[in-house]
């Protein structure tokens, strides 16, 4: 972009220099004439446009790079967040939908109320329901919840349900303060639960 910046600069002071000269060999009686005050004319709207394309590439050329950087940290964070088994989507209160992020950050699945419950266990999403309302509400500004995914069979053949802990907040806000957008950030804790119930903490004596 600089190399292109530079390009366009020298090119400017080369429409400019022959016009000077130009005008320094001619008569001051003739360059008040109406066909070269018609050239100057022409000439001045020619670099006034010819500066507009250039500053218009710079911005376009800037909007590239910041887009860019944009998409290369979002890839990061979404590979961050998957390492952790983290997940993040939004629900759009306006529009009354849900979007998941995939696809290492560079694309959002859009679900339905019903389509984005079927993840969930039925009762499980009835609660996270009255969570999110609550922050829709400004009751509380975060609220985290732990809920259970849709019963599944595993490859062993035994009933199998992950466990989320999900943390809900303020995404966006209206003009009036009202959250527009809220976002759930979701962490499977399936591996730590398992673990935290096959502690030999938790076993009671019966004695």
């Amino acid at each position: 972009m600089q190399q292109y910046l530079q390009r366009s600069i020298i090119l400017c002071f080369a429409l400019i220099v022959p016009l000077a000269v130009m005008a320094q060999e001619e008569n001051m009686e003739t360059i008040l004439d109406i066909h070269h005050i018609l050239a100057y004319l022409v000439a001045a709207f020619l670099i006034t446009v010819f500066v507009m394309i250039v500053y218009n590439r710079i911005i376009f050329f800037r909007e590239q790079d910041v887009t860019k950087q944009g998409k290369q940290l979002i890839a990061q964070l979404s590979l961050i967040m998957r390492s952790n088994k983290t997940e993040a989507w939004t629900y759009d209160a306006k529009h009354d939908l849900y979007k998941l992020l995939t696809d290492e950050g560079t694309s959002e699945t859009t679900y339905t109320p019903f389509e984005f419950s079927q993840f969930y266990d039925r009762n499980d999403f009835a609660e996270l329901l009255k969570v999110m309302a609550k922050v829709r509400e400004r009751t509380t500004s975060s609220e985290t919840i732990i809920v259970k995914s849709t019963p599944y069979q595993s490859d062993t053949g035994e009933d199998y349900q992950h466990v989320y802990e999900i943390t809900i907040t303020v995404l966006r806000q209206g003009k009036s303060g009202f959250p527009l957008q809220l976002l759930g950030t979701q962490r499977d804790i399936t591996d730590e639960q398992k673990r935290a119930e096959d502690s030999p903490y938790r076993r009671t004596s019966c004695l």
